[in-house]
């Protein structure tokens, strides 16, 4: 991905009908900025960026803390080059300096002045972090722009929109991909039909179904004896939240689904009281604890594939925001 030619079509978009002399004044600028910004002789900052978003009305603290989750309270309490600096070091992770440099096409010193704040990346630069501690940069700008709109990242976006089609509608082709990771996949002569399904507990006509899929999207590729993963991914993030949650729904039954057979694993959950500034902490616990869960992941020889299932809720959380609301509305009108 050209992330540079991305960050001038992305300005472009977010300038929309005004003409460029006229948005470089609303942002300040005495200069016609935009001119030098979408002809590529100049670059914007983050914060230009990120500015001008909010010029067209986004929530730009809204957008980068939910982008983040994890390190979002001190992004909602920073401004400006400060906020682009908590948003850096929120997706970092247990990413090291090296390894985000390689990813980000940057120096490990360019990189090390990112993350402590002694400078501020231009917006491509920012768009290449996003990527290279996420994986989701096109996620990033379809929260600024429509990625359809920019032709650098057209095609790459609806090629993303229909792998997540996919891994929404059918949700045992993401399983698949895993089993096809094993080393005993991998080190097999020959692919053979059932192998994956009997991996993991499905019938052969889902198998067939998901590779079909699989392959269609170019998540897989046929080498003449078996199938190889690519090295496209698939991130249900930014999904519609009606699809996010059939999707939970089909994992959570599957846990249940293992339970009642008394399948060997973890089936744990327990009960507590405690105060609503400790269950924040849980949460962020919770975040972290996933975090953790895929950083080993991805340093992991594949030799089994594994579901977690992870919970974590106030019970009758819908039911006091229905007393409350009740309370409020009596107060208004008394």
């Amino acid at each position: 991905m050209d992330w540079n030619l991305v960050a001038r079509q992305l300005v472009r978009a977010l300038r929309g009908k005004a003409s460029q002399r006229a948005m470089s004044m609303r942002l300040g600028y005495s200069t016609n900025v935009f001119y030098a910004w979408e002809s590529g002789r100049r670059a914007p900052s983050a914060t230009e960026l990120l500015r001008l978003a909010a010029k067209r009305g986004i929530d730009v603290t809204a957008s980068l803390s939910g982008f983040a989750q994890a390190g979002a309270s001190e992004i909602v309490h920073s401004t400006g080059a400060d906020q682009v600096t908590s948003f850096l070091r929120a997706l970092q992770g247990k990413h090291s300096v090296k390894d985000l440099a390689a990813r980000a096409d940057a120096s490990r010193y360019q990189v090390m002045r990112w993350l402590g704040g002694h400078s501020e990346p231009k917006a491509a630069d920012l768009l290449r972090m996003v990527e290279a501690t996420t994986m989701r940069g096109l996620d990033f700008v379809a929260m600024l722009a429509e990625p359809t709109e920019l032709p650098a990242a057209k095609d790459a976006w609806n090629e993303l929109e229909a792998r997540r089609r996919i891994a929404l509608e059918l949700p045992w082709s993401q399983a698949m991909l895993r089993a096809m990771e094993l080393e005993a996949y991998r080190e097999s002569s020959t692919h053979r039909p059932g192998w994956v399904a009997h991996t993991v507990g499905i019938s052969m006509s889902e198998e067939a179904q998901c590779i079909e899929a699989l392959e269609r999207a170019g998540l897989i590729r046929w080498n003449g004896r078996r199938y190889d993963l690519t090295e496209a991914t698939v991130d249900t993030s930014f999904a519609p939240e009606k699809a996010r949650e059939d999707v939970k729904r089909h994992w959570l039954d599957v846990a249940r689904e293992q339970v009642g057979k008394n399948s060997e694993g973890l089936y744990s959950y327990n009960l507590v009281s405690l105060s609503r500034s400790d269950l924040v902490r849980l949460r962020a616990l919770h975040i972290e604890y996933f975090q953790t869960v895929r950083s080993i992941v991805a340093e992991s020889a594949p030799e089994c594939v594994a579901l977690i299932a992870m919970q974590l809720f106030e019970l009758g959380a819908g039911e006091r925001r229905i007393t409350e609301d009740a309370h409020r509305w009596s107060r208004e009108v008394s």
